[in-house]
């Protein structure tokens, strides 16, 4: 007997395929086998994500890394490596965190790279920058920010070769590591301006300040830290010689940078920055240098191996304006054991 299809209501009629589905199935990858399973690869769920250990499910990063094409440079595409825990590397070049470009600066690319900002901003009356010492990066002046009066836009430069400069080749000529400086600085000399430098900063922000005295621009005060003045600075020669020696003086002037520097991966991290940075200090040399108008400030750790009290004064000669010294408890990083007294102060001075 033949059977007869029911064409009633309940009837069961053909299905016809859904639009989406059938153009999701046409992109639909082919099954992988258990080995490529294993291998890590990426698999195509056939089923609810629920159902497959976490351990299992794709990876959607790795999957557009699969995907990219190689660094052309793959010497320089570095990251930092991951530093012993608790390690107290505040500011210095091994510093793992991505310093973060001022978004508030309204200028040039030039000002972007150069320049971080952690205070104020471009409509604040007065603008503190900061030049960082040898190794040194700009985050190290991000803690500032807590004790600087609410008026003071905060700036600091980021050396290349360091952090989220990692890729930039490091200077180590002053003329060129200045007049790149003076480039990012000058779409911001429209307020009064203080610079201050630690060390090797120091050095640094004397010769931006004679650059802009010379261009008329509005700079307030120098402030000078743990550093002499250039005509009295004894010639050096670490840059020449071996890692070891290098990283001795590191340790002798940064005791709290010893756990990280023993660690090799980092090392090879940070030396190319550090080198340098002292080649460019050993290197920079100004017999007679120029005598600035405005008032200049130093500052020097009562223990500081680098400089005493005495070397400290030799700035005066370098200003026919007011000169003050400062002196705190502490040795070449005096800066740091009391933070809070040594910005304060800075701020109290800035005019």
């Amino acid at each position: 007997m033949e059977r007869r299809r029911c064409r009633g209501p309940l009837a069961r009629r053909p299905r016809r395929p859904h639009p989406r589905r059938h153009a999701r199935s046409a992109h639909r990858q082919p099954r992988v086998d258990r080995a490529q399973q294993a291998s890590g690869d990426i698999v195509r769920r056939r089923q609810p994500a629920h159902v497959y250990p976490a351990q299992r499910r794709a990876d959607p990063i790795a999957a557009q890394r699969q995907h990219r094409l190689p660094h052309p440079h793959p010497a320089r595409r570095r990251t930092a490596p991951r530093l012993p825990a608790g390690a107290q590397t505040r500011g210095i070049v091994t510093d793992r965190r991505r310093s973060e470009r001022d978004t508030t600066i309204d200028a040039t690319n030039t000002t972007q790279r150069w320049l971080r900002g952690y205070a104020g901003d471009t409509t604040s009356p007065r603008r503190l920058v900061c030049f960082p010492y040898a190794g040194g990066t700009a985050q190290g002046f991000r803690p500032w920010a807590k004790y600087l009066p609410a008026d003071v836009h905060l700036l600091a430069v980021q050396y290349p070769g360091r952090q989220d400069r990692i890729d930039d080749a490091c200077l180590v000529q002053m003329d060129e590591l200045v007049e790149q400086v003076m480039e990012a600085l000058r779409p911001l000399a429209d307020r009064p301006l203080t610079l201050f430098g630690h060390s090797m900063g120091a050095s640094v922000a004397y010769e931006v300040a004679v650059r802009l005295e010379r261009e008329n621009a509005d700079l307030a005060t120098l402030h000078v830290s743990g550093h002499g003045p250039p005509h009295l600075q004894a010639p050096g020669d670490l840059h020449r010689r071996g890692d070891a020696a290098i990283l001795d003086d590191v340790r002798r002037l940064n005791p709290a940078a010893t756990e990280v520097l023993a660690d090799p991966d980092v090392l090879d991290f940070v030396l190319p920055a550090i080198r340098a940075d002292y080649e460019l200090v050993e290197t920079y040399r100004r017999a007679e240098p120029p005598r600035l108008s405005v008032p200049i400030v130093a500052y020097g750790g009562t223990e500081d191996p680098v400089v005493d009290e005495q070397g400290l004064r030799g700035w005066e000669s370098l200003t026919s304006g007011p000169f003050e010294q400062r002196m705190f408890p502490g040795a070449h990083f005096f800066l740091l054991q009391d933070e809070r007294t040594v910005v304060t102060d800075l701020a109290g001075r800035m005019g």
